[in-house]
């Protein structure tokens, strides 16, 4: 029964992947989606009907390759212990409270924050939209509207890449999470 594994030898594919202060990240390129893989996305993009596709269902990475590993890998291991290495190593820094969230920062989706555990998800902030704009009402932020952050980002390893509003996200439908905004700007 294993003797295709055992002839083959292991047959994970990863890469070289650091943090800026040289520690190791354990990371592995996924196969291309199955054909079952890509109809099950295409199902689950219906259901957020806002979502902007930016890419077809792929293999090769996750959310956190698509943010830290230039849509080359995926990070699964120990998954919140290397999330925090990386935000730690790279000098990334927890948005303070009304500090200004800007394109290039990112929303981690944490299912406990104190401590810190269980991180579903990772994005990356690409645009800030008024409420009134994404409602038609007009077609420019004005000063009291509030902006939205829409997060660029690789829900799993067989998705395609989407834009979505922060709170538009794929989650079980009774998973309860916290969004965390970090920043690598001093």
């Amino acid at each position: 029964m294993f003797e295709a594994q055992r002839l083959l030898g292991d047959t994970t594919r990863s890469i070289v992947l650091q943090t800026r202060a040289g520690g190791k990240i354990v990371n592995e390129i996924t196969l291309p989606p199955t054909p079952g893989q890509i109809k099950d996305r295409e199902n689950l993009a219906k259901k957020f009907p806002a979502w902007e596709n930016r890419k077809p269902p792929t293999g090769g990475y996750n959310c956190a390759g698509h943010v830290w590993a230039a849509r080359r890998t995926g990070i699964f291991d120990d998954f919140d212990d290397q999330v925090m290495t990386i935000l730690k190593d790279d000098g990334y820094r927890l948005l303070a409270v009304g500090e200004e969230l800007k394109r290039g920062d990112l929303a981690l989706y944490w299912e406990f924050l104190s401590p810190r555990k269980n991180l579903y998800h990772v994005g990356m902030i690409f645009d800030l939209r008024s409420t009134r704009e994404l409602l038609g009402l007009e077609s420019a932020a004005s000063p009291r509207s509030a902006l939205i952050p829409w997060v660029l980002s690789k829900p799993d390893a067989f998705s395609g890449e989407i834009l979505h509003h922060e709170r538009h996200v794929y989650f079980y439908p009774d998973a309860k999470y916290s969004i965390e905004y970090w920043t690598d700007r001093p």
